[in-house]
């Protein structure tokens, strides 16, 4: 794939479809084509803390997808399909991708912002009438597991 380099470039762009352009149907596609192709390759890198100095967690293609199909799996046996939203509220952390993207494959991922207010959040919930909340444990980020009980 060339680099764009600027507007001059897009009608060459644009005159190629879409399905040819981006042959995955959905980001779950994406993910198992990268696993098999880009197994050890990292896909993620966390700082814990936003710091250079931090010890980096990093988790590769391979791992990711494992990840995202684990918490598809179990989203589905919990009753998320047909179109049922499936909630997040979690901090930007590893586990998060697998729960927003893994949502994304049972159903529908409605990630929450986890600096909303406990009422912000439960007017969204109503909303998109979850039917599952993903959220981290006590002493979380953000207080997330408190905004969620």
């Amino acid at each position: 794939m060339e680099r764009f380099r600027g507007i001059a470039d897009l009608p060459a762009i644009e005159s190629v479809p879409l399905r040819q352009r981006v042959p995955h149907r959905s980001v779950y596609d994406m993910l198992r084509s990268s696993a098999q192709s880009h197994a050890d390759v990292p896909a993620v890198m966390w700082l814990p803390n936003g710091r250079a100095a931090d010890t980096t967690t990093t988790m590769t293609f391979a791992e990711l997808f494992a990840g995202v199909t684990r918490t598809a799996n179990l989203l589905h046996s919990l009753g998320a399909r047909d179109g049922a939203a499936v909630s997040i509220l979690m901090a930007n952390r590893p586990e998060t991708y697998y729960a927003i993207w893994g949502a994304s494959a049972a159903s529908v991922g409605n990630p929450i912002n986890p600096l909303l207010t406990p009422a912000q959040i439960a007017d969204i919930l109503a909303a998109a009438n979850s039917r599952i909340l993903v959220t981290g444990g006590p002493g979380m980020s953000y207080d997330v597991y408190e905004k969620a009980k």
